[in-house]
């Protein structure tokens, strides 16, 4: 056995194995595969209509992901990895990460093969019209030479043509399409129904995991919208909005994209029948941090 660092904060699973220590390995205790999944969006809204009929809709809490996890009877050495996982976890106190297996890899198996770095391209040419952004810089200088204070606060522009030369820009919360750039035109692409999440130098809080709802690429994109996208680039559409603002250059993560998870109950329980075999579910609910 070797010295760690850290404790895994991935639910165990045959992708994540877990060291009798609490450390991750390459090598050793697996968590249980799962049985069946339940996944679940749920986005609540308040809908009302007025007398001659016209429907008034707006969302009244913010999304959330809600997950069912059930498992085959287990035996106890298939058992104690995830159960004492959970159990260090003290029922919904402490967060931790979810790896789910059918969004470990984009669908793309040649997008799935892509391994550099995927990257929100947030420069003048390529915001998207409609979409709000939060001025951080003027023409390459700080944005408090146009009178404004240091800070960002309150200077929000909507992007109404496809050569807004603003400086550099953060995409603002409650966007739903990006420009990205990484692959080139043979590196396949994204798909509909692909996880990711976003991972922000800026922004250590930003946990939220997205789903795409369309992909424009260079051959097939919204023209009165969408800037052209290049060989590299792809607008994609997801849901939900953006919950934090996200820096230009900020890292998209379409490889083992991983949901930040509470326990749904404060009560753990099992049972065990007459063959020595474990039985145990998990609902689980995202938690940002």
């Amino acid at each position: 056995m070797a010295n760690f660092t850290s404790f895994l904060d991935i639910l165990p699973d045959p992708n994540n194995k877990i060291g009798a220590g609490g450390e991750s390995l390459s090598s050793g205790e697996t968590g249980p595969g799962f049985e069946s999944i339940k996944f679940t969006s749920e986005a609540p809204i308040m809908k009302s209509r007025t007398n001659s009929g016209r429907v008034v809709s707006r969302a009244i809490v913010g999304h959330q992901w809600k997950i069912n996890l059930t498992y085959n009877p287990l035996t106890r050495a298939q058992f104690e990895p995830v159960n004492s996982f959970l159990m260090s976890r003290r029922g919904g106190l402490v967060p931790f990460f979810l790896s789910l297996p059918q969004y470990k890899l984009p669908q793309d198996p040649t997008f799935a093969g892509y391994s550099s770095a995927i990257t929100v391209n947030l420069v003048a040419g390529n915001l998207i019209v409609g979409n709000s952004y939060i001025i951080q810089t003027v023409n390459s200088t700080n944005f408090a030479s146009i009178g404004a204070s240091a800070s960002t606060a309150g200077l929000v522009f909507t992007a109404t043509d496809h050569g807004a030369n603003d400086g550099i820009v953060k995409a603002s919360a409650g966007s739903t399409s990006i420009m990205i750039q990484g692959p080139g035109g043979s590196d396949g692409d994204p798909k509909v129904g692909d996880l990711f999440t976003i991972t922000d130098p800026a922004d250590a809080n930003h946990t939220k995991a997205y789903m795409v709802t369309r992909v424009e690429t260079a051959s097939a994109f919204h023209t009165n919208l969408s800037p052209t996208p290049g060989a590299t680039e792809r607008v994609i559409h997801f849901t939900p909005g953006l919950q934090r603002a996200v820096s230009n250059n900020s890292t998209v993560n379409f490889h083992n994209p991983k949901i930040r998870v509470l326990l749904s109950s404060n009560v753990q329980e099992y049972s065990l029948d007459v063959n020595n075999l474990y039985s145990f579910s998990l609902n689980l609910e995202e938690a940002q941090s």
